[in-house]
């Protein structure tokens, strides 16, 4: 039902009169508002306005997130067996190199 209903509503007559050209900027500095809290406008002006939890960006906490480090596609198959996709190149004749991208399943015996 979900689907028909979709379907329908893109198949609807309602024109829209929204063109993105016709907009104008708006005429006042939104720094201005600090501290402001924000009101509904009374034209059809769209503002955003929201605050942070904490003051500047949690720099310490990004770079411990984001920190350059060895990427490894490895996921646990169940039990002891891992599966891992990797990279590889293999020197080939005349000085070509072959460049793989090679999948494998570990399973400790």
């Amino acid at each position: 039902m979900s689907v028909l209903l979709s379907l329908a509503l893109q198949a609807s007559p309602i024109p829209t009169d929204f063109d993105l050209a016709r907009i104008r900027p708006i005429d006042f500095d939104l720094r201005q508002l600090r501290g402001a809290q924000c009101a509904p406008s009374a034209d059809s002006t769209i503002i955003v306005c929201g605050r942070r939890r904490s003051p500047g960006y949690p720099l310490e906490e990004m770079e411990r997130l984001f920190a350059p480090r060895r990427i490894v596609a490895q996921t646990s198959l169940g039990g002891n067996v891992t599966g891992r996709a990797f990279v590889e190149s293999a020197p080939m004749d005349r000085g070509a190199v072959s460049n793989r991208i090679m999948s494998g399943i570990k399973m400790p015996f």
